[in-house]
């Protein structure tokens, strides 16, 4: 019996407990990142939010590739290691950052429900938050609403809720680590039993360190919008400070040394062995019983979790693991750092972060198959190959130099402001196709799931006031998915009159309705709204008639100045596009 009343096991226990578990195979890793089967990496990459994954004539390789885009961009790693792009060996060195503030120090108020992080107020106590390690790995791994639900704590224990699962494991340790202080937590314990309640698997993290990153600040055109956001949504000046929530995050990367047995090392652990001699440096003084009941006491406070979910994490810190830089992987495994060469075997250097919601355009090609390439353009003047210089008003038209984008604008300056024919002229447009000005008038920023404010703007697909969107398809034309909702209304006005239309990659987002010229001038607004009443006529009649509940249709659309077109005489067919 210890001092501090809990019973210790002796070593006749341990050794029978130990032997209650199976050996594990030698040449089995079920966590190797390579060890998933095609169908564990298919249910994976559904789950993480790929629900209109194309695979059937996908190679396994391209399957494996698809999980690989996934797990990079769930993690915005070229947030963190800036000037890094996917793929399968970037070699990334997270020495470069620098350490979390006092990450090691606890932070006791954590430990009582009366003044828990939940009940702190974004605003009042953002200063305090900014300091908490598991802050990102609640407030932006999860949705204010996934978070009020419950949802990180009631996932299933089959592979269906194995990604909810590792973040809420994430989540957990980096909780530990605040809460107690990165000293008083040398490593974290997750286990899962059998049927009989044996020991099955367990997953053991060491935590070498806590890196801070700031992820890479907004461009001056990005904080215009930030600003505009901050005034209509949050209620404070656009010129005022930026609120905690629109500021630019400094995100927690713990950086670890881990195992996963599924069964027990023949002739037992050795990674064991090297925590009880990491305990034994920090308690200077105690007897080797001492540590060996600290041993004890950490490893028994492990959190028993599904196997499905620790196999998923131990997955996800192998594919990190394999994009580290192996100097920077030597340098921590090196026998002259004190690691013996039967822990190197036992254990991997890996890394991890708080997980999002996947990015359109990762999602597009996730989804597709189909890698996305830039459209191949060509200079407005002359013809030649163009790519970096574009228009700076419409964003529709390329040049390959100043000079030809000087000369063209005579040519070019009718299109580039198509819109204000459409404003002046909208009879002069043909009445089979619908045109909606590519411009932003009215701010908005629907709900899309992301959690960090910066991330739901930059992602909505929609500009600044009266920008226009970077032309991301040339001179091709596209999908796109517009909407009519039936309870959309302007002040109780036009309800179900309002088009809002978006591509796949939500590279735009655009409105129009015959309630937007009246409503412009009824708030004063410094410019007036085009509107195209022959064009929205017909394109009522082909939502009524083809479109899904009579408000949902897929067009095809091209991009025309500062215009869109949509081309309401070649409807796609509905039934074989899968995204909405």
């Amino acid at each position: 019996m210890a001092d501090n009343g809990r019973r210790y096991l002796t070593d006749e226990e341990i050794v029978e407990a130990a032997a209650k578990m199976r050996v594990a195979d030698p040449n089995v890793d079920n966590g190797a990142f390579s060890s998933q089967k095609r169908a564990e990496m298919v249910t994976l990459v559904r789950i993480m939010g790929a629900t209109k994954l194309q695979s059937k004539s996908a190679t396994d390789a391209e399957v494996e590739r698809r999980l690989r885009l996934a797990l990079w961009d769930s993690q915005r790693l070229e947030n963190y290691f800036p000037g890094k792009a996917f793929s399968k060996s970037p070699k990334l060195d997270p020495s470069k950052f620098p350490a979390w503030p006092d990450w090691k120090k606890p932070h006791p108020e954590l430990r009582s429900d009366r003044i828990g992080a939940v009940r702190m107020d974004g605003f009042k106590d953002a200063a305090r938050m900014d300091t908490y390690v598991f802050r990102h790995f609640t407030a932006s791994a999860f949705t204010q609403m996934e978070n009020m639900q419950g949802v990180p704590m009631n996932a299933p224990d089959s592979i269906q809720g194995s990604w909810i699962g590792v973040k809420a494991k994430m989540l957990s340790a980096a909780l530990d680590i605040t809460r107690e202080g990165g000293a008083a937590t040398p490593f974290v314990t997750f286990f899962a039993n059998d049927s009989q309640g044996n020991n099955e698997s367990m997953f053991i993290m060491e935590i070498l360190d806590v890196r801070q990153v700031a992820w890479p600040e907004p461009t001056k055109k990005a904080w215009e919008q930030i600003r505009t956001c901050q005034e209509t949504k949050f209620g404070h000046s656009a010129t005022g400070p930026i609120v905690p929530m629109l500021q630019t995050p400094k995100m927690p990367l713990i950086l670890v040394r881990y195992t996963y047995m599924n069964g027990r090392p023949e002739g037992g652990s050795q990674f064991t062995l090297h925590l009880q001699s990491r305990l034994a440096e920090t308690m200077p003084g105690a007897s080797p019983r001492k540590v060996l009941e600290q041993l004890q006491e950490h490893l028994g406070s492990g959190i028993e979790t599904p196997d499905a979910h620790l196999r998923t994490f131990a997955r996800l810190l192998s594919y990190n693991s394999s994009l580290l830089d192996p100097t920077f992987v030597d340098e921590l495994q090196s026998h002259w750092n004190g690691i013996s060469h039967d822990v190197i075997k036992e254990t991997r250097i890996s890394f991890f972060v708080p997980c999002l919601r996947l990015r359109w355009r990762a999602l597009e090609e996730i989804e597709s198959g189909i890698p996305l390439k830039p459209p191949q353009t060509t200079c407005n003047a002359c013809g030649k190959p163009a790519e970096r210089l574009i228009c700076n008003s419409c964003k529709f038209v390329f040049y390959c130099g100043t000079d030809c984008n000087k000369s063209d604008w005579p040519n070019h300056k009718a299109e580039c402001k198509l819109s204000k024919r459409l404003l002046t002229d909208p009879a002069s447009f043909p009445q089979n196709k619908l045109y909606i000005s590519a411009r932003t008038y009215v701010d908005f920023v629907p709900e899309s799931g992301y959690a960090i404010e910066q991330e739901a703007i930059k992602y909505s697909g929609s500009c600044s006031i009266n920008d226009c969107p970077h032309n991301e398809y040339g001179n091709e034309r596209f999908l796109v998915s517009t909407q009519m909702p039936a309870t959309y209304s302007h002040n109780g006005q036009y309800q179900g009159q309002t088009v809002f239309l978006w591509d796949r990659r939500r590279s735009i987002l655009l409105r129009t309705s015959p309630g937007d010229p009246p409503m412009a001038r009824e708030r004063g607004m410094p410019f007036e709204i085009p509107f195209h009443p022959q064009g929205y006529a017909n394109y009522v009649k082909a939502v009524r008639q083809k479109g899904r509940q009579r408000q949902f249709i897929h067009l095809w659309a091209k991009r025309v100045g500062d215009c869109i077109e949509l081309d309401l005489d070649d409807i796609p067919d509905q039934g074989s596009i899968t995204w909405s």
